[in-house]
């Protein structure tokens, strides 16, 4: 069950970082005192999340990526990491310009772990994508 959470969170997370969705800002957090523990609550609600996804689609030029798949095995493979409380996104482009995103580790110092598991090959959207739904119609 806590796999199935830990997924679901990474995955809206995930989702919503790569549509280029500006989530507001928390106030700045003073150098050293900014704590990962591995449960903080990045919850969104359907409706809310189908508001962020179409927004971008509004916005976003016609076949631009709009989402994209990691199984869980490979989410896993970070995750299980001894020592790893989460994950950190970065977006990137592919020789084509095309985006990416790359996903590391985070350890409960908030460090990247790039000795680590890392993931970048995951299949975009379109043309992997969801049968219709509220996030993508």
């Amino acid at each position: 069950m806590k796999a199935k959470r830990i997924i679901t969170i990474l995955s809206a997370v995930l989702f919503g970082v790569v549509l280029g969705v500006v989530f507001p800002k928390p106030a700045p957090a003073v150098q050293g005192q900014q704590t990962y523990t591995g449960h903080e609550s990045f919850s969104v609600t359907l409706a809310d999340a189908a508001t962020l996804t179409g927004r971008y689609r509004q916005s976003a030029a016609s076949g631009v990526i709009l989402g994209g798949y990691f199984g869980k095995d490979a989410l896993m493979s970070v995750l299980n990491q001894q020592n790893c409380i989460g994950v950190r996104l970065y977006l990137g482009n592919n020789v084509d310009s095309s985006l990416t995103v790359v996903v590391v580790g985070l350890d409960g110092n908030g460090n990247d772990m790039t000795s680590g598991s890392l993931l970048e090959t995951w299949w975009p959207c379109p043309p992997f994508c969801s049968s219709a739904n509220d996030l993508i119609r």
